[in-house]
C-alpha cells in the first residue's frame, strides 16, 4: 500500500469552490440526491460534497485542526460533524448547511465530543463524550439546537459507537461492562436510558455495529479467535449467527437499501476486497480483485451501485482514489475527485 501523502494537492483546490465555515456566497444550494460527502487524508481533513460522477466539487469547511466524521441529516439540508474549535483543544460537535452557510456549535461539554448521529427525525443528535478525568466515554442526546442535554449511560464503564434504531427509540452501543474474556460487548438500550439489554458476551465488538434498515436484525464485526468476522443478531438478542467463516473483516459490514445483503472487505485474498453475501450467509461473492480497497464501502440510495477507495489503482495521486462499480462488480469506474467517501445520499 503506498504512503499517503500529508499535503493538499494544490491542482484540485483550485477546482473547489470553497464555502469556508460559514461564507456562501457564490455557492449554489446543492440538490439532496445523487451527492457524496468526503473528505480528504491530510493534516486539515476538511468536508466536502460532489456529484457522484465527481463532479461539481464544493468545499464546505476550512478549519485548520480539521473536520471528521460528516454526516448528512435526514432531509439532506445539513451535515453534522465533529472539530477543534480554534479557542480550544478539544473537539465539539457542530452542524452547516450542504453550502457551507450557517455554521453552528452543538455541544460545550468537558472532553471529547464527537461520533455524532442524526436522530431519523432530524431533531435531535446522538454523540459520545470522553471526559479525560474520568477515562470513560458516555452517550448523549442533544436536541440539535444546543439545548436539552441528556446524558443516556452513566456508569464506571466506556460505552462507544452509539447507533439509532431505524424508528429512533432504541440505541445500541459497544461496551466494556462485561469483563468475560476481556469482551467489548454489544448492548441495546431505549432511548430514554432504560431497558439495557446485553446482546453479546466475550465476542470484542470494537467495530460500529449497523441496524437493518427495518431494525429487526443487527450486523457486527467481533474479533473471536484471532479473526474480526461478520455476525448477524435478531434486535432482540436472539439468532447470533456468523456470515462468511474464515473471512478476517477490515471495516464496517453495511446493508444494502432493502436489507437483503451485507457489503464488506476482506483480506482473505493477496489484498483488502470487497465482498457481498446474502444476510442469511448464502450467495458470498467477490467483487473486486487487485484493487487494496481502503477503508470503508458504501451503497448508493437505491443500492444499484457501490463506491470504494483504493490506494493502489493510480500511484500518482495524493489522496486515495475514488471509484465507483455496479453492485454486482462490473464497470468500474474512478472519479476525478480523490479523497475519503463517508456516505452516498
Amino acid at each position: 500500500m503506498r504512503k499517503l501523502s500529508s499535503f493538499v494537492f494544490i491542482a484540485v483546490l483550485l477546482l473547489v469552490a470553497c464555502g469556508g465555515d460559514g461564507d456562501n456566497s457564490n455557492v449554489d444550494k446543492m440538490s439532496n440526491v445523487d451527492k457524496m460527502l468526503f473528505t480528504w487524508v491530510d493534516e486539515k481533513h476538511n468536508i466536502f460534497t460532489m456529484n457522484s460522477d465527481g463532479t461539481n466539487v464544493k468545499q464546505l469547511t476550512a478549519n485548520s485542526k480539521g473536520s471528521y466524521r460528516p454526516s448528512f441529516s435526514p432531509n439532506g439540508e445539513r451535515i453534522l460533524f465533529r472539530r477543534v474549535p480554534n479557542n480550544s483543544k478539544e473537539s465539539e460537535v457542530f452542524t452547516i448547511n450542504t453550502d457551507g452557510g450557517e455554521l453552528k456549535q452543538v455541544t460545550d461539554l468537558y472532553g471529547e465530543n464527537g461520533n455524532a448521529e442524526w436522530s431519523p427525525d432530524g431533531k435531535q443528535i446522538l454523540f459520545e463524550n470522553f471526559n479525560y478525568e474520568e477515562s470513560e466515554t458516555d452517550i448523549y442526546l442533544i436536541d440539535v439546537d444546543g439545548t436539552n442535554l441528556k446524558k443516556l449511560t452513566d456508569d464506571n464503564f466506556s460505552n462507544f459507537n452509539a447507533q439509532l434504531s431505524p424508528d429512533g427509540k432504541k440505541f445500541l452501543f459497544n461496551s466494556n461492562r462485561d469483563f468475560q474474556d476481556e469482551g467489548i460487548d454489544l448492548f441495546v438500550k431505549n432511548i430514554d436510558g432504560t431497558g439495557l439489554r446485553q446482546m453479546t458476551t466475550g465476542l470484542r465488538v470494537w467495530h460500529i455495529a449497523n441496524w437493518s434498515p427495518d431494525g429487526k436484525q443487527i450486523v457486527f464485526n467481533a474479533s473471536k479467535e484471532g479473526l474480526d468476522e461478520i455476525y448477524v443478531i435478531n434486535s432482540d438478542g436472539t439468532d447470533l449467527r456468523k456470515l462468511a467463516n474464515g473471512y478476517n473483516v477490515w471495516n464496517e459490514a453495511r446493508w444494502s437499501p432493502d436489507g437483503e445483503k451485507i457489503l464488506f472487505t476482506s483480506d482473505i485474498s493477496a489484498s483488502n476486497e470487497i465482498y457481498v453475501i446474502n444476510s442469511d450467509g448464502t450467495d458470498l461473492r467477490q467483487l473486486t480483485n487487485g484493487y487494496d480497497v481502503w477503508r470503508d464501502v458504501h451503497w448508493s440510495p437505491d443500492g444499484s451501485q457501490i463506491v470504494f477507495m483504493s490506494t493502489r489503482y493510480d500511484e500518482s495521486r495524493q489522496q486515495p482514489s475514488i471509484l465507483t462499480m455496479d453492485s454486482d462488480g462490473s464497470n468500474i469506474v474512478i472519479l476525478e475527485q480523490d479523497g475519503v467517501v463517508v456516505e452516498w445520499r
